[in-house]
């Protein structure tokens, strides 16, 4: 129980420090929480958690049934979890207001790698591969 919830607690760690340094390094004046480093560390934290809750704990039970316990398959469905909100979110500010490619990019490029962390750093603490239980062989 304590692996998995510092696995909870550990998992948006990766995304929300990239965002951060990249606010701390380039700066936007006047932008209220795109201007404090710290400040975007914790909205990165509450916008994974939210997309984890949302998407990612559905996404992981309709999934387990056989469950896998690889690394692959629990980072790809961090992947999953971060960037169906996101891409959805783009694709309609795109129908309202034109966005540059670079907006479009740097997002899905920050969500899907974001994501793909946070699953691999889920999967690294809580470790399902070491807790399967293996059916007793059958008698012959």
């Amino acid at each position: 129980m304590l692996r998995a919830m510092s696995a909870c607690l550990a998992a948006p760690f990766p995304i929300a420090l990239v965002q951060a340094l990249v606010v701390a390094n380039w700066p936007k004046d006047g932008m209220g929480v795109f201007e404090h480093p710290s400040s975007m560390f914790l909205a990165m934290y509450v916008l994974v958690y939210v997309f984890a809750l949302v998407i990612g704990v559905p996404l992981f039970l309709v999934a387990r049934r056989p469950r896998p316990v690889t690394v692959r398959f629990y980072a790809l469905l961090g992947a999953a979890a971060l960037l169906t909100p996101i891409t959805l979110s783009l694709v309609w500010t795109a129908l309202q207001v034109p966005l540059s490619p670079f907006v479009i990019g740097y997002n899905l490029l920050l969500f899907g790698f974001g994501g793909l962390a946070a699953g691999a750093l889920f999967w690294r603490i809580l470790r399902p591969d070491r807790h399967v239980v293996r059916a007793p062989a059958a008698a012959a």
